[in-house]
C-alpha cells in the first residue's frame, strides 16, 4: 500500500490566462492498494465511481504508454479538493493516476520522467497550466508550442501572502468558459500582454505597487465575475481592508486574494468573511515547492 500527495492548485492569476499556475499548500491525499483485478472505491461519490474518472483514465494511459498491463486497484479518496472550485480538481486525478502508473513502472524497472508525466497529463488535461504546478509544485508558467510543452519555473517572493475564499456551491468550467468572448479588441489584448509580462517579474520581486497593477486582468475576468454570486462586493471590500489584488482562481468560484503578508489584513480578511460571508470557506495557504509525491 501507498498514499499518493497532490497539491491543490490554482491557474491563471488574472493576466495569465491558461499559462500561469502554482501549487498551494493544501494536498490531496489518495491511498492506493494493489489487487488482483478491477477497482474498488472508498470516499469517493458513487456518482464518479467508473472506468470514465479522470484518475483511472490517466492511470490507463500511464500503463499503456510505458508498456505494462493493467492491475487493479485500491483506492481510498481521504482528502480531495472540492469539485468546481477552480482549484485543480481534474488536475489532481489525473496527476494522481500517473503517479500510480510510475509507482508500477518502478517496480518493473521502467522510468517516468517529468516530461513524460507532463505531456501525459496536458494530453488528458488539454492545457498544462493547472497539471505542470500539481506535479511540479511552485509557479509555473507554461505554453503548447508547435515543438511541445514549454515550461518555465517562476518565483514568488516570501513576502506574499494568499488567502483562498470558496463559495458553497459550484460553477462548471464549460459555464465559465462559455462566458469568454471568442474575440476580444486588439487594445484588451495588448492590456493583458503587458501586465502578464509584467506579472513575472512582479512575483519575483515582491514589489506590491507592480503586482496589483500585473493583476489585472481583461480578456476573462470581467465576463466570469459576474456567474459568482457576491464577488463584486467582495473584491471591492478585500481592496479596502488593503488586498494587493483579487483574482479569480482557475475557471472559479474560488476568489484568489493575493496580500503582503505582516500588515494585518489576513485578520481583517477572515474576520469580515465570517461575519459577512459565513457559508464561504476561508483558507491562508501559500505557493507550496513540492509537487506530487507519493509515501511507502
Amino acid at each position: 500500500m501507498f498514499e499518493v500527495y497532490v497539491p491543490y492548485t490554482t491557474a491563471n492569476l488574472g493576466p495569465g490566462f491558461d499559462c500561469i499556475g502554482l501549487a498551494l499548500s493544501v494536498e490531496a491525499r489518495i491511498s492506493v492498494e494493489w489487487q488482483e483485478a478491477g477497482v474498488s472505491w472508498s470516499r469517493c461519490d458513487p456518482q464518479y465511481q467508473n472506468e470514465n474518472h479522470l484518475l483511472l483514465r490517466a492511470y490507463r494511459l500511464g500503463m499503456e504508454t510505458i508498456g505494462l498491463p493493467l492491475r487493479g486497484l485500491a483506492l481510498d479518496f481521504l482528502s480531495m479538493p472540492p469539485i468546481a472550485r477552480g482549484l485543480g480538481s481534474s488536475a489532481v486525478c489525473i496527476v494522481a493516476g500517473l503517479m500510480i502508473a510510475r509507482e508500477a513502472a518502478k517496480e518493473a524497472g521502467k522510468e517516468m520522467d517529468m516530461e513524460l508525466m507532463i505531456r501525459l497529463a496536458t494530453q488528458l488535461e488539454g492545457h498544462p497550466d493547472n497539471v505542470a504546478p500539481a506535479l511540479m509544485g511552485g509557479c509555473i508558467l507554461s505554453l503548447m508550442a508547435e515543438t511541445g510543452i514549454v515550461i518555465q519555473e517562476i518565483s514568488v517572493h516570501e513576502k506574499i501572502g494568499l488567502l483562498a475564499l470558496i463559495p458553497p456551491f459550484e460553477l462548471a468550467t464549460e459555464i465559465s468558459r462559455g462566458a469568454i468572448p471568442e474575440q476580444v479588441p486588439h487594445k484588451q489584448a495588448v492590456y493583458n500582454v503587458g501586465r502578464g509580462m509584467l506579472l513575472t517579474q512582479a512575483l519575483a520581486s515582491g514589489e506590491m505597487g507592480k503586482l496589483a497593477m500585473a493583476l489585472e486582468d481583461r480578456l476573462h475576468e470581467p465576463y466570469r465575475i459576474p456567474l459568482i454570486e457576491g464577488a463584486e462586493a467582495i473584491r471591492e471590500k478585500m481592496d479596502e481592508l488593503g488586498a494587493v489584488r483579487t483574482v479569480i482562481s482557475g475557471a472559479g468560484p474560488t476568489l484568489l486574494v493575493v496580500y503582503e503578508k505582516g500588515m494585518g489584513f489576513e485578520e481583517k480578511a477572515k474576520a469580515w468573511m465570517a461575519q459577512q460571508h459565513r457559508s464561504w470557506d476561508v483558507f491562508p495557504w501559500t505557493v507550496q515547492a513540492r509537487g506530487a509525491w507519493v509515501k511507502n
